[in-house]
C-alpha cells in the first residue's frame, strides 16, 4: 500500500508542470481575447463599397448583401451619366458604416432635353423666370442698344424653340435702350426714387450737392440737369441737387 501511495505521489508531480503550463495558457489566451481586444475588433464593421456609375439594381445588390440599407435620392440630370445609373453616394466608397446603415443614392435621370421657351420681348427676370420652369438657366447677359425698354430681352442664344439638354445655360441679350432717350422729370421725387427712374431709361443719377429751398421737402430733388424733356445719349448722367433741412 505505501508503494502504490509513492508511485501515485510521483506521478502527481510529474503531471503538475504540465497542468500548470496549460492553465496558465488558457489565462493568457483569456486576457488576449476578452481584456487586450477591443470588443468591436471581434467583428469588424464593413466598409461601404464603391457604387458610382452602377446601375441601380446592381447597386441595391451590393449594399443589401454587405448588410446596408438603400436610401434613394431624387433623380437628378445629368449630360453624362446613363439613366437609372449611380450618381453620387453618401457616406462616400471605403467607410466603415455599422451593420444596417443607410446608404443614400442619387440616381441620375440621364440627359433630359427641352424646348428653349418663349423668352423675346420678356423682361429679364420673367425671362429667368420662363427659364427655370423647364429646368435652364440665364447664362452670359449681354446689351444692345434698341427702342425697347431697358432690360428687355431681344434675342436669346440658343434661339427660342430649339431642342437643348438640361440643365443647360442661355445666354440673353438684352435692350441696353435707345441710343438716345428723354430725360425723365425726377423733380420733387426722393433722391432714392430719382436714381431708380434714371436708371429705368438707361441714365446716370449724378449728385450736384445739397441746398435749401423753402417749402421743399427735405431730401427731395429740386433740381435737374439736363432738365426733363432733353434727348440725351443712352448711360449719360442727370445730375439732381437735393434740399436740406
Amino acid at each position: 500500500m505505501t508503494a502504490i501511495r509513492q508511485r501515485v505521489g510521483g506521478l502527481a508531480r510529474a503531471v503538475a508542470p504540465y497542468v500548470v503550463v496549460t492553465a496558465a495558457g488558457f489565462a493568457l489566451a483569456y486576457a488576449v481575447v476578452f481584456v487586450l481586444l477591443p470588443a468591436g475588433d471581434a467583428t469588424a464593421a464593413p466598409r461601404v463599397p464603391d457604387l458610382v456609375g452602377l446601375p441601380m439594381d446592381s447597386a441595391r445588390r451590393l449594399l443589401e448583401r454587405a448588410g446596408f440599407a438603400v436610401k434613394l435620392q431624387s433623380p437628378v440630370p445629368h449630360a453624362t451619366m446613363p439613366e437609372g445609373h449611380v450618381l453620387a453616394q453618401a457616406p462616400a466608397a471605403g467607410r466603415e458604416e455599422p451593420v444596417g446603415a443607410a446608404v443614400s443614392l442619387t440616381i441620375s435621370a440621364g440627359n433630359r432635353r427641352a424646348l428653349v421657351p418663349a423668352l423675346l420681348g420678356l423682361p429679364e427676370a420673367e425671362a429667368s423666370r420662363a427659364l427655370e420652369r423647364v429646368g435652364l438657366s440665364v447664362g452670359d447677359v449681354e446689351e444692345r442698344p434698341s427702342s425697347l425698354a431697358r432690360g428687355t430681352v431681344l434675342d436669346a442664344r440658343p434661339v427660342p424653340g430649339a431642342m437643348v439638354g438640361v440643365p443647360g445655360p442661355v445666354t440673353l441679350i438684352l435692350s441696353a435702350g435707345p441710343s438716345e432717350v428723354v430725360v425723365p422729370d425726377v423733380l420733387g421725387q426722393d433722391l432714392a426714387a430719382a436714381r431708380a427712374q434714371l436708371e429705368q431709361v438707361g441714365l446716370v443719377a449724378d449728385s450736384a450737392g445739397a441746398e435749401p429751398l423753402a417749402g421743399s421737402v427735405p431730401g427731395s430733388v429740386i433740381a435737374q440737369a439736363p432738365v426733363a424733356g432733353a434727348m440725351v445719349p443712352n448711360g449719360s448722367k442727370v445730375r439732381l441737387t437735393v434740399s436740406t433741412p
